[in-house]
This record gives structure tokens, C-alpha cells and sequence, in this order.
């Protein structure tokens, strides 16, 4: 567990400030979620820092989930200060459709392709995009009466400029039929009150 860096500031009821020294960022995110760290090792040299988030209950409810639950169902990238916004967008999966003429975007499953769209947070600005994305159960056994053992979500990337320039990027994974997550509220949450320290 790498929490010893979190450092938790009293926020208004129903939310909390939490600050990362070693990543020097600092958000206000749901109280009723967690912060975790990322191992550098799982982040690309691009990035400053991970941080996993997760609804509380979370790790219980996916390990025995009947649908391969994500185990960090949103993760938040902070980008080095020397990472473009394009370099950013390139680590977030975004790349041009040229054989389809469909745009800047991200391909999905089953040769969809999910066209980016322009997002806002507070005063962060930026683009996400949503793929499609289709899931199983793990055991047919586990299926209720009339239940599909398939089924459909999307995915969602996020990538945003903060008025100074650095990137940051935000990667919902799928919600499945017994775990559903809503992203937005949080990512929205976090956009509006991230503040990122430039490291000397």
C-alpha cells in the first residue's frame, strides 16, 4: 500500500481535499472514495504520478465480482511538466482514423471508433472520448434466471490542460450490470479543484 504520501485536509460535508506530496498535487474528491498511488512501475515515464480512485467497498466487490470488475474502476494521470498536451493525448490511446476518415479519436472493440469530443471541468479543458466495450460473465453457472451473459459499456478517456499548461488525464473503465460506477461526478469534482506544484 502506498499511502504514506496522502495526506487527507478537512473539506466541505460530503467531500474531502487530499494531497499527494510526492506527485505535488492536490484535489477535493467524494468522501465516500479513496486515493491510492500508483506504483511507478505501472505509469509511463510521461507521467508524474497515478493515483487509483475507488468507490468505498470497492476491492471486495470486484474480487468477487461475476463480471471481472475493474480493480481501479478511475485512475487520474499527472503528466511531467515537459509532456505535451499531444504526447498526453497520445498516452490516453488517442491517435487519428485515417483509413476510416472518422476523425481524432480512440478505437474500440469490434472495430468501433469512438470520436473525441471537447470536454470541460472547472477551468481545466480539454477531450475525452467513450469506446464500446462488450463484457462476459466468468461463469455461466452464476447467470440469474434470464439473465444475458453479455454485456455492454463503454469506457472512458479523459485528457485536460490546466490553464498553466500541464495535462492531466482521467480513464473510467467499464461499469459492469452489479458494479456500476458514475465517473463523471468525480472526475468533474477533481477538474474543478486540482491544483498541480511544479517541481524544481
Amino acid at each position: 500500500m502506498m499511502l504514506a504520501s496522502l495526506v487527507a485536509v478537512t473539506a466541505a460535508a460530503g467531500t474531502r481535499r487530499v494531497e499527494f506530496r510526492t506527485c505535488g498535487v492536490t484535489f477535493t474528491m467524494p468522501a465516500s472514495w479513496s486515493a491510492q498511488l500508483m506504483p511507478a512501475k505501472q505509469i509511463d515515464d510521461s507521467m508524474q504520478c497515478g493515483i487509483a480512485l475507488r468507490p468505498r467497498g470497492w476491492a471486495k466487490r470486484a474480487r468477487h465480482s461475476r463480471w471481472g470488475a475493474p480493480a481501479v474502476p478511475l485512475s487520474l494521470f499527472v503528466f511531467k511538466t515537459d509532456t505535451t498536451y499531444v504526447e498526453a493525448l497520445d498516452q490516453m490511446q488517442f491517435e487519428t482514423n485515417e483509413e476510416s476518415g472518422r476523425g481524432f479519436g480512440i478505437p474500440g472493440g469490434y472495430d468501433s471508433f469512438a470520436e473525441a469530443r471537447p470536454y470541460k471541468a472547472g477551468k481545466l479543458t480539454g477531450l475525452a472520448a467513450y469506446t464500446d466495450y462488450r463484457g462476459f460473465i466468468s461463469n455461466d453457472a452464476l447467470l440469474h434466471k434470464d439473465e444475458s451473459r453479455v454485456f455492454g459499456a463503454e469506457t472512458g478517456h479523459v485528457v485536460l490542460r490546466t490553464p498553466s499548461g500541464r495535462s492531466v488525464g482521467f480513464l473510467c473503465e467499464t461499469s459492469t450490470p452489479d458494479e456500476p460506477v458514475k465517473c463523471e461526478p468525480v472526475i468533474q469534482m477533481i477538474g474543478r479543484s486540482i491544483a498541480i506544484k511544479t517541481r524544481r
